[in-house]
């Protein structure tokens, strides 16, 4: 060996220092066969402090290699088995979610799309994953969670509700254009809508046309709705209102345009399938931000 003496001696007080005890320095391997002791290791023994257990990481140049230690290998393997846990949590949801977010657009008439049926999808497994966190917290006990815990949820179920609406609005919505007389009937969106005809209304500073249409589904009346064309004394401005008829899974609105020859009329349907979801949504979200005001 090269550099001295084949090994170097220092010395190594106890923590307490009721003691010291010698500790040996080994020389490093620069090349084949050929050993040195480095200036730190040198110092260091002729020092003779209180250094404690202290490593330093060898040199790329010296070709020696790392060996890994039970510390790395206890975090990979933590690892390892976080990401297991995470993915068995997730699956189930998934399942869920696949299957009802694919059955949703069923429930909704229009134009089919790929992407409103994959919106319904994540929607759904944001609220599945929310709602088995709930019940993974819980175990089976009674409901008793913080607030922040709670919110969080709610506010990933909004979001997962948030966007089935926007989803399906945006993918199954849609519109239409029809001349309608007295009697006369339309298909749209799954229901017939029958005009009863119109009547003339008087109001405090205007007159309007009164619309009258029964909604139909499967040859059962549901409702009816009377959409309203009104006409301003004063300004000369005509203002429409249209009839809604509206539910959990979607807004039906009926609005008058133009009156035409023997008492027919212009008239424009819209369909908005779960619009509501969209504010409902945005409510479950707006309540994570309540119960953290509440709690602080």
């Amino acid at each position: 060996m090269s550099g001295g003496d084949s090994v170097l001696i220092a010395k190594q007080t106890h923590p307490t220092g009721s003691h010291s005890y010698p500790i040996v320095i080994l020389p490093r391997k620069i090349g084949s066969g050929s050993f040195i002791f480095s200036k730190w290791d040198r110092a260091f023994a002729r020092s003779g402090v209180a250094w404690g257990a202290t490593t330093r990481p060898l040199p790329e140049s010296s070709g020696a290699t790392r060996q890994p230690t039970a510390s790395t290998g206890m975090a990979r393997r933590k690892t390892l088995q976080s990401g297991a846990a995470l993915i068995t949590r997730l699956w189930l949801p998934l399942i869920v979610a696949v299957l009802i977010g694919g059955g949703l657009p069923a429930l909704t008439v229009g134009v089919h799309a790929v992407a409103a049926v994959a919106g319904c999808v994540l929607g759904c497994w944001a609220i599945a994953t929310a709602m088995e966190e709930l019940l993974r917290r819980t175990g089976g006990r009674r409901f008793k969670l913080p607030r922040q815990v709670v919110g969080m949820a709610l506010a990933h179920m909004g979001i997962g509700v948030f966007v089935i609406g926007i989803s399906l609005v945006s993918g199954y919505g849609g519109e239409r254009d029809a001349q309608m007389a007295p009697g006369q009937t339309l298909s749209y969106a799954g229901h017939e809508f029958v005009f009863n005809g119109t009547r003339t209304q008087r109001g405090r500073n205007y007159s309007s046309q009164v619309g009258d249409f029964t909604i139909r589904r499967q040859g059962k009346d549901i409702t009816h709705i009377q959409p309203a064309k009104r006409h301003y004394d004063e300004s000369g401005a005509l203002m429409t209102e249209s009839g809604v008829n509206d539910g959990v899974f979607g807004d039906l609105y009926v609005s008058l345009g133009e009156s035409l020859e023997d008492g027919a009329w212009s008239v424009r349907f819209y369909n908005r399938p779960f619009v509501r979801w969209i504010w409902g949504g945005g409510l479950l979200a707006l309540s994570d931000a309540l119960l953290a005001s509440a709690t602080s």
